[in-house]
């Protein structure tokens, strides 16, 4: 029997819930993330072309869905967790890694890299078709982040919490809608956490009245 797994990985101020299972029917396994209840992204990988192999037994399936799940955790956990909802693409597979040569070239050391920034575009006019929508804006350095990972949470004092996911353009913008009614405005927060390429950033915005 294959198990699942299940963990909640806080970056910043998120958490994200990572759930891996087996769908047997299709032979394949999946990992979904999850915020706040509402899936923002999966990844899966296919063990169907592996059934006919000699000795490839549940065991193995297991390992894979294991390390499947080890891998997403991990991108949440240091803030990556964009290049598995982004690029769709399943984590290597084990036996890859087997082969890795014993001796390797060490590569150059990478700068630093510059801090994130997160700018709200359009704070003049932000509650519109019974949703608050936010227009933002990731920086790194003086330059836009493309391709961003961009997770928003509203939050009113008598309402409950919503969430929404987004990725940045070409020119690092992205618009966040998050259904709310107008009574839940004042006093009401935003948190939004950018992430990409292995940095976080996490800012809180409170709305008022213009």
């Amino acid at each position: 029997m294959i198990l699942g797994f299940n963990t909640d990985v806080r970056c910043g101020t998120m958490v994200f819930h990572v759930q891996s299972e087996p769908r047997h029917s299709e032979r394949l396994l999946q990992t979904q993330v999850f915020v706040g209840g509402r899936c923002i992204g999966k990844t899966s990988l296919s063990y169907a072309n592996r059934m006919c192999e000699p000795g490839f037994f549940e065991e193995h399936v297991q390992a894979l869905l294991k390390t499947q799940h080890r891998q997403v955790v991990d991108a949440a956990r240091e803030g990556r967790i964009h290049e598995v909802l982004r690029e769709g693409e399943p984590p290597p597979r084990p036996e890859a890694q087997a082969f890795a040569p014993d001796v390797t070239m060490a590569p150059e050391p990478a700068p630093p890299p510059q801090a994130l920034g997160i700018e709200w575009t359009n704070r003049s006019s932000v509650y519109a078709s019974g949703a608050v929508q936010m227009q933002v804006k990731v920086t790194r350095g003086d330059s836009s982040s493309s391709g961003a990972s961009v997770v928003s949470r509203f939050a009113a004092p008598d309402a409950q919490a919503n969430y929404t996911h987004a990725v940045t353009d070409a020119d690092g913008c992205a618009t966040l809608q998050l259904p709310a009614t107008e009574p839940d405005l004042p006093g009401a927060t935003v948190v939004i956490q950018a992430s990409v390429d292995g940095s976080c950033i996490t800012k809180k915005f409170r709305l008022k009245r213009a």
